[in-house]
């Protein structure tokens, strides 16, 4: 488990500029999260605003949310996914918008990852006999990288990092990043976490989303683990789909995090099989 120091969370303070939370989701966190919370008041907030309004419907008609029958009202989308997930879903797409310019990565390449990743979050958390919150399964898989897209918009060299990462014999990329840049997109993520005050749950995965001994962790809590584990089965999943290879860490903690989930080789098989029809 990874330890943040005091001295490298000054020197993101201190290297990067992190956009400041826009006052919607400002609105929208104090209706979430006060005693009462009314999606009336968070439905009239979400569909005041066109971009908001857009994404909820996206995401309430995907089949990742299950829904038998196409939804065209926003307010009627907010009652069925949720507060949590109205917030996140919201956070992600503020973040987005705030995290553009010119960048040495294709931002809307790495957006559309981030979502297939999420969307296959909840799809194997529906799978397991537990229950995993899917709206914080669905925010990590949005949220778990979105420290490459802060770096890539500071470093014009950073497409080359993640090229040299990406080498079969090359070395992970948090090392790369920190030999070269003195700090690595896992703290920068947790810091732009943070800052936008998402969920303790969703920071501390964020944080550490590459630490290959993280589910041998003594006294971590459960949640976290699952979590963990549900993400790196993800983003496998995407990667093998996607391009036709195994997400970098697999080798070393697929065999770990499968047997965590209580998942069989072939009910991974299962799981991309479902998800390439789904995301198609």
């Amino acid at each position: 488990m990874l330890d943040l120091t005091d001295e490298a969370l000054n020197a993101i303070k201190s290297g990067f500029r992190i956009p400041p939370k826009p006052v919607i989701l400002e609105e929208l966190q104090r209706v979430v999260h006060s005693s009462s919370p009314s999606l009336e008041a968070i439905g009239s907030l979400v569909a005041a605003d066109v971009g908001l309004a857009s994404i909820t419907l996206k995401a309430i008609n995907s089949p990742f949310f299950g829904m038998s029958r196409s939804i065209s009202d926003v307010k009627q989308a907010v009652f069925f996914l949720g507060a949590s997930n109205i917030l996140n879903l919201a956070t992600a797409e503020k973040l987005k918008q705030a995290l553009t310019g010119r960048s040495s990565i294709s931002l809307e390449r790495f957006w559309d990852t981030a979502s297939d990743i999420a969307n296959a979050m909840m799809h194997i958390g529906r799978r397991m006999e537990q229950h995993v919150p899917l709206e914080d399964l669905h925010a990590i898989g949005l949220f778990h990288d979105a420290g490459i897209a802060a770096m890539a918009l500071k470093y014009d060299d950073y497409r080359d990092t993640l090229m040299d990462a990406n080498n079969r014999d090359g070395k992970r990329i948090t090392l790369l990043e920190d030999e070269k840049y003195n700090t690595n997109h896992t703290i920068v993520g947790y810091y732009l976490a943070t800052s936008w005050q998402l969920p303790k749950t969703i920071c501390e995965c964020v944080l550490n989303h590459h630490e290959l001994n993280y589910l041998q962790t003594v006294g971590l809590d459960e949640t976290h683990k699952i979590n963990f584990a549900i993400l790196k089965t993800a983003e496998h999943s995407i990667e093998e789909i996607r391009r036709y290879h195994a997400s970098k860490d697999w080798p070393h903690i697929g065999e770990q995090a499968l047997e965590y989930l209580d998942l069989s080789v072939l009910d991974l098989d299962d799981i991309k099989d479902d998800l390439t029809e789904m995301l198609t």
